[in-house]
């Protein structure tokens, strides 16, 4: 059987293609190809690991599906239906204005071949689908339409922050429902979101299942696409291995890679298409926490986890020599274990974008299922802005009434994997055009945040939805 379109994975930018794909083409035949499962809400709860501080719950190893050269840097992501929207802790901003064009006003990294926007009606519909509850009046981005619920509180000292940075402190927009919707309850702030215990926070499993309902779509799970049949530009067929490992083949008119950057890029490599960046340019965000003991200061008495955004270290010149963060508060049980003193702690992370390196990889392996990902380390870059804020943290946080503070180490992973495929104009220095196609190929989408063209600091998930939302209307 031939369909019109052939979809892989069934994550952030696949369901949201696919979404908007059936609101315009509602009679076209879809095959979905998932590589992992399809698991119950409850069957993750009571099936999480107690040796993995990742929060991926899976029946697959992820740390098993790849071949890790750098072990002691962990790729975490989540294999089976819904992808990341299962294990992400819901933390949604937009990219800002400059993030779309820091090459030109920084002169590091790479320009988006879209702008802000030409996004940014994407960006509502995404966050209308999500259920995102933000601040609508006080927000760092420009928008066009409110967010569909109101933000959750400020805890006691996030106000404190909110007063002394008036104009670049926000509640953090989020899709955890501050109201609740029809099909989840509001949130109960325990923070423990990257398995939520009520079913709160959006997934595509508590929100879009439905899509893989419809009649004209066919979801297949357990299937790993491995490559895809080309010829002048127009690929014919894709090839997928089943639980057995039997080989099938499945021809369709449009195809559409919409899984992380480490599948993404491997199934193109072995597909031998003609572009020499594929695979190059792996990376994530970075985080840096900090421990804050308060002196006779409540806290903890926020509406969710994660409540306020600072962007004071976020847009600027800075950026031409050092990295850019998004410093997060969280209202997390940080309990200070001292007698009176249980709440009077801030718990904080800052996380930082990064740049992208070409010695940084994935690419094919002797088993044509397991991609090969070599990580050459953290830029200069990034460690100039993780110095900043070590040596500069009272000058920025001072105001606040601290007793003592401590950093962890850099954090192994944020879950937040980029590159491989980035997006662009230009074959030379890219995998994809604005449209999301592969250039020089007719019928071929790739998409997800392995296209991101650049890194910035706030959280990929919304992104990477828009972006998928805004290629399926060109269609």
């Amino acid at each position: 059987m031939k369909y019109d379109l052939v979809i892989v994975g069934t994550g952030f930018a696949s369901s949201f293609f696919l979404k908007r794909y059936l609101e315009r083409f509602p009679a076209k035949r879809i095959l979905v190809l998932e590589l992992g499962s399809k698991l119950t809400h409850r069957w993750r709860v009571e099936n999480q690991p107690e040796d993995d501080y990742s929060g991926v719950v899976s029946d697959k190893d992820y740390r098993k599906l790849i071949n890790n050269h750098t072990p002691e840097k962990p790729w975490v992501y989540t294999p089976g239906f819904g992808g990341g929207s299962n294990c992400w802790w819901a933390v949604s901003p937009r990219l800002l204005p400059n993030d779309f064009k820091i090459k030109t006003l920084y002169g590091v990294g790479q320009d988006w071949p879209i702008s802000y926007e030409e996004l940014e009606p994407y960006y509502c519909d995404a966050e209308d689908i999500m259920q995102i509850a933000g601040p609508s009046e006080h927000t760092p981005f420009p928008r066009s339409r409110s967010y569909p619920q109101p933000p959750h509180n400020f805890t006691s000292v996030d106000k404190l922050i909110k007063q002394h940075y008036p104009n670049e402190f926000y509640n953090a927009p989020c899709a955890r429902p501050s109201l609740g919707t029809p099909n989840r309850p509001k949130c109960c702030a325990t923070g423990v979101c990257n398995l939520c215990p009520i079913d709160s926070k959006f997934t595509v499993l508590n929100e879009l299942s439905h899509i893989y309902q419809h009649p004209s779509v066919t979801l297949q799970t357990n299937s790993q696409v491995i490559s895809l049949d080309h010829s002048n530009g127009v690929v014919s067929k894709a090839i997928y291995l089943d639980e057995q490992e039997k080989q099938h083949e499945v021809e369709a008119d449009l195809f559409m890679l919409g899984a992380n950057p480490l599948f993404n890029s491997h199934i193109l490599l072995g597909s031998n298409i003609d572009n020499a960046n594929i695979g190059k340019g792996l990376a994530e965000h970075v985080g840096l926490g900090v421990e804050v003991n308060l002196i006779n200061q409540p806290n903890l008495d926020g509406g969710t986890a994660l409540t306020g955004h600072g962007y004071f270290l976020y847009d600027g010149e800075h950026r031409k020599d050092r990295a850019a963060c998004i410093v997060e508060t969280f209202n997390t049980p940080h309990i200070r274990l001292e007698r009176g003193k249980y709440t009077h702690r801030l718990g904080m992370k800052f996380v930082f974008e990064e740049l992208y390196a070409p010695e940084s990889t994935v690419s094919l392996s002797s088993n044509i299922r397991i991609p090969d990902v070599h990580y050459a380390g953290h830029t200069q870059y990034l460690h100039n802005g993780v110095d900043h804020i070590k040596n500069n943290f009272e000058q920025y946080f001072g105001f606040l009434p601290i007793e003592d503070y401590e950093f962890t180490e850099i954090l192994p992973a944020e879950g937040h994997i980029l590159g491989t495929h980035l997006m662009g104009n230009d074959p030379s220095d890219s995998v994809v055009n604005k449209h999301g196609f592969v250039h020089g190929m007719k019928n071929l989408l790739v998409l997800g945040a392995g296209s991101f063209s650049a890194m910035s600091p706030a959280n990929p998930s919304l992104t990477v939805s828009a972006v998928a939302l805004k290629c399926a209307s060109e269609l």
